[in-house]
């Protein structure tokens, strides 16, 4: 018992976690007294965690020589019963890549359609209206007439987009360490390819109508705007944030 008096010097008062661990462990010493010293060196690491006795505790409360038996962690050793008083080493839970991206995408996608809600909310453009035309890239004039279901339409066509260009910057910061290290500028790049590519690829190719009128420079530095800052600029940041954790806890 000398092990347990000693484990009470360290300890300003008797606690649950002492009095299960001392039941624990004499039973283990009764059912393999050859395991008595690796018992002991366990006794003494409950106080610190892990980490391992000093030497001269060891000598103390052993009064002997140790045994050559590869000591095992307490953790190894504590019941099932004691288990949520264990520490763990890492964080229980961590965002997956898909959790990431879904998250992302809903941040970047609402930024981009907010800002094009607010900038056509002064030409008296709803965003009723603003659903439907997107929902018309689709199934094309109809959409005008197809009521609240070319609305949920519209909104699941924006924010598949917006997936769709997050998956994109994400999966490249996987391989290109430049864009991680510089957020900014490439978000900024990228928002402006984006644009490019929705402008003058994606566009021309879907069945959204298309007006005579020449696009104004107001709607042209909106649209630029909103890819590059709304899109670009918030999917390199938060994809930064995402690799800064990932890094943290690497590390932990």
């Amino acid at each position: 018992m000398a092990v347990l008096e000693y484990y009470r010097v360290f300890v300003p008062s008797p606690v649950p976690l002492y009095e299960r661990a001392k039941f624990a462990l004499c039973r283990e010493i009764k059912a393999r007294p050859s395991s008595s010293s690796i018992v002991r060196h366990s006794l003494l690491t409950l106080k610190d965690g892990l980490r391992p006795a000093a030497p001269e505790r060891m000598a103390t409360c052993t009064s002997g020589a140790t045994s050559a038996t590869p000591i095992v962690p307490f953790r190894r050793m504590m019941p099932a019963s004691m288990a949520p008083y264990s520490t763990p080493s890492k964080p229980l839970s961590r965002s997956g890549p898909i959790t990431v991206i879904l998250w992302i995408t809903l941040v970047a996608g609402t930024l981009d359609i907010g800002e094009n809600i607010i900038f056509n909310a002064f030409r008296h453009v709803t965003p009723y209206m603003i659903f439907q035309y997107i929902a018309s890239g689709l199934v094309g004039m109809k959409s005008f007439d197809a009521g609240i279901a070319s609305v949920a339409l519209g909104v699941a066509i924006h924010y598949a987009i917006a997936l769709a260009w997050t998956v994109i910057f994400f999966a490249a910061s996987r391989k290109l360490e430049i864009l991680v290290r510089r957020p900014v500028i490439c978000g900024l790049l990228y928002g402006g390819a984006v644009y490019m590519i929705m402008n003058f690829v994606v566009l021309p190719l879907t069945r959204v109508p298309h007006s005579e009128k020449a696009v104004t420079l107001a709607s042209r530095i909106s649209g630029v705007a909103a890819l590059l800052f709304c899109i670009g600029l918030t999917v390199a940041l938060l994809v930064r944030r995402h690799a800064e954790r990932t890094a943290q806890h690497a590390q932990s």
